[in-house]
């Protein structure tokens, strides 16, 4: 067999080998391709009555928070500096009432919130043998601790 027809031989075996592997790895493709579309298609409908049921249920909660925030900020101006002669002054309680009324509306149901949940440690690598514990400390009124 000459060089020639020995790389004629050769380049043929690869035509053909490289064919049978293209086909196969192209079936792998479309099979994953499948699966994965029909696994997509299935979460979304899954996930679209969950989502669908967790909008209703934030607007619905924003909806009730606005309620509260607008009375109690109502009650906090009508209640607030009703003697104060200065109307700087009494603009200024009123306003510091207002919003007090707003954080401790907002607040109070992130406070109960925040006190049921157990926050995890959090660790930070100094290097590959040791760990240094850091903790942060928060106020949730916004004040540093």
């Amino acid at each position: 067999m000459t060089n020639t027809q020995r790389i004629t031989e050769h380049l043929r075996q690869l035509k053909t080998e490289g064919g049978q592997r293209s086909r196969k790895i192209g079936k792998i493709f479309r099979e994953a391709f499948i699966e994965a579309a029909t696994e997509v298609k299935a979460g979304t409908q899954t996930v679209r009555p969950i989502t669908k049921d967790l909008a209703s249920v934030v607007a619905e909660t924003a909806k009730l928070k606005g309620q509260e925030v607008r009375t109690n900020v109502r009650k906090a101006y009508t209640e607030t500096a009703v003697d104060e002669q200065d109307r700087t002054i009494r603009w200024q309680l009123k306003l510091k009432a207002i919003f007090k009324a707003i954080r401790d509306t907002l607040g109070s149901s992130w406070n109960r919130k925040a006190e049921a949940v157990t926050m995890p440690t959090v660790e930070k690598e100094t290097s590959a043998e040791s760990r240094d514990n850091v903790t942060i400390d928060v106020d949730l009124d916004g004040d540093a601790v």
